[in-house]
C-alpha cells in the first residue's frame, strides 16, 4: 500500500503533477494469537494509534507493526503496554517490524 502511493501521481489541475508518500502503523488482530479474546479490538486500534505516529516521526515513507511477543505472559501484555510502548519494547514485550530504522522507530516511540 505504502509503495503504491508513492509510485502514483496525483494530477492537480492544470496538469501539475505531484508525487506524495504515506506512512503506516499496524498490528495485528487477533493481537495475541493463541488467546484472541484477550486484547479487543479496541485496544489494537490503541495499539496501531502507538504505530502511526512511531512511522510518521521515525522517517516517514515507511510502515511500523507492533506485535506481541512471548516474553510476557498474556494476561500481563494489556498492563505492560500501559506505562509506555517504549518500556514495553524494552522488556521485550512486544516487537516491532518496520521498513524504517528499527532503532530509530524505538527511540520515537
Amino acid at each position: 500500500m505504502r509503495a503504491a502511493v508513492a509510485e502514483q501521481p496525483f494530477e492537480l489541475p492544470g496538469g501539475v503533477e505531484l508525487t506524495r508518500t504515506c506512512s503506516v502503523g499496524f498490528a495485528s488482530y487477533p493481537f495475541i494469537p493463541a488467546e484472541p479474546r484477550r486484547v479487543g479490538w479496541q485496544e489494537v486500534v490503541g495499539i496501531v494509534d502507538m504505530a502511526l505516529p512511531a512511522a510518521k516521526r521515525g522517517g516517514r515513507n515507511g510502515w511500523v507493526g507492533i506485535r506481541a511477543t512471548e516474553a510476557v505472559p498474556p494476561e500481563a501484555l494489556v498492563q505492560a503496554l500501559k506505562p509506555s510502548t517504549k518500556e514495553a519494547l524494552d522488556r521485550g514485550a512486544i516487537a516491532l517490524a518496520t521498513t524504517l530504522d528499527p532503532a530509530r522507530v524505538a527511540h520515537v516511540l
